[in-house]
């Protein structure tokens, strides 16, 4: 006779928590676990399971298998709980349970004595832009938390749950501003705030006499572009600004929402600048390149045969044309864009929207310039390749005298 005596293990067969999953996956022989929750988790309660004839003891407390235990007060941070199973024959296996409780460290508001957080304040946002005007000198911030046993410093210095912080000074430019919240278990989180003091010396408005300022104004751009005729020999700019601010246009100053004396514009970029300056000695400078175009355009040929190939655009100065063999002779009709200018066909000058003298033209390719030069001197030739037929009947006639 053999008897065979199983051995009897002090052992779990579950475990359910009412909050948090274990790490690892539950196993009777896995006598160590890890389960985090979150900072609103106050208390958890462990449902283990057993064999019949066990004991289940969490944290020295007796509970009923399959039942819950009491609830568990959780701190922030670490809590250690223990199961004891034990048997009749004394065996005894204890699991320990580590529940992590986050800390919170968020801020759940942050007010400003001054100027609009961007983006709109979020506790899991952590950076900030804002901009205030040249006058506002400091910035208080007001930070809010819902833990009791959080620690709150801005840029280092403690601050009061709810509370306005020491005033900060602020420079001309970028200010960087740190909130820092410390939770009971360590836990840091940090927000940065970006306060950005705007110069004094800024524009509020700016007129021209003549043109379009590209991009459109905007105090804080400070470089625009525009375009003038040639007809445009000077212009005057107007700025308008604050009433401390000192300003200049290419070096001269100028009372504020009052015109620049004249300014004299030449073919091609002209670089007006405009410098605002205000009693705190900050400075800004505005850009304006301004580019009068050149005079040396037409703005129309016209041909007593043939068409233009491509159509005219004053910016295009090469074409050709296509004529009969029949037509022996053409005349180009030109049109100044500026009065003022002069024009010259095939080296001959001819006046604005008035024909030329007959051109003559051999058979294939005639080349015909047009030059246009304006007031300053500058110029511009357009060629025009004038293609005439070739006359296929004489061809024809050669081609059999050479036979016979």
């Amino acid at each position: 006779t053999i008897t065979v005596t199983r051995e009897g293990g002090a052992y779990l067969t579950g475990l359910d928590l009412s909050s948090g999953t274990l790490d690892p996956v539950f196993s009777q022989t896995q006598d160590t676990y890890k389960v985090k929750v979150d900072n609103d988790v106050t208390s958890i309660t462990l449902t283990p399971t057993a064999e019949a004839d066990s004991v289940i003891k969490v944290n020295e407390v007796e509970v009923t298998r399959g039942q819950a235990s009491a609830p568990i007060d959780l701190k922030t941070g670490d809590n250690t709980i223990t199961v004891e199973v034990s048997l009749a024959d004394g065996k005894v296996n204890i699991y320990t349970i580590t529940v992590t409780k986050e800390g919170r460290a968020y801020l759940t508001g942050l007010d400003l004595s001054a100027g609009t957080l961007n983006p709109v304040f979020k506790s899991a946002q952590n950076t900030y832009n804002l901009s205030v005007g040249n006058d506002v000198s400091n910035i208080t911030l007001t930070p809010v938390i819902d833990q009791s046993d959080a620690v709150i410093k801005v840029n280092g210095v403690e601050v009061t749950n709810g509370q306005a912080s020491d005033p900060i000074n602020l420079q001309v430019g970028d200010n960087t501003i740190t909130v820092e919240v410390t939770a009971a278990d360590g836990t840091v989180n940090t927000y940065t705030l970006t306060v950005i003091k705007e110069g004094g010396g800024n524009i509020t408005g700016l007129n021209l006499s003549t043109g379009t300022l590209n991009p459109v104004f905007d105090s804080v751009q400070n470089t625009y572009s525009l375009s003038v005729g040639n007809d445009v020999t000077c212009m005057t700019l107007t700025p308008t600004a604050e009433p401390d601010s000192v300003i200049k246009v290419n070096g001269v100053e100028v009372i504020s929402g009052q015109a620049s004396a004249p300014i004299d514009l030449n073919v091609g970029d002209n670089a007006i600048t405009i410098e605002v300056s205000n009693s705190d000695g900050a400075v800004n400078t505005y850009t304006i390149t301004v580019t009068r175009e050149s005079g040396a355009y037409l703005t129309g040929v016209d041909l007593s045969n043939g068409t233009l190939d491509p159509v005219f655009s004053e910016k295009q100065i090469t074409y050709s044309a296509n004529v009969g063999n029949d037509v022996t002779s053409i005349t180009v009709s030109p049109t100044a864009k500026y009065t003022n200018a002069v024009i010259k066909v095939n080296g001959v000058d001819v006046t604005s929207e008035q024909a030329s003298d007959p051109i003559d033209l051999q058979e294939g390719n005639n080349v015909i310039t047009v030059e246009v030069t304006a007031a300053d001197g500058t110029s511009s030739t357009y060629t025009i390749t004038v293609i005439r037929a070739v006359n296929t009947d004489n061809e024809s006639s050669i081609q059999i005298e050479s036979i016979n």
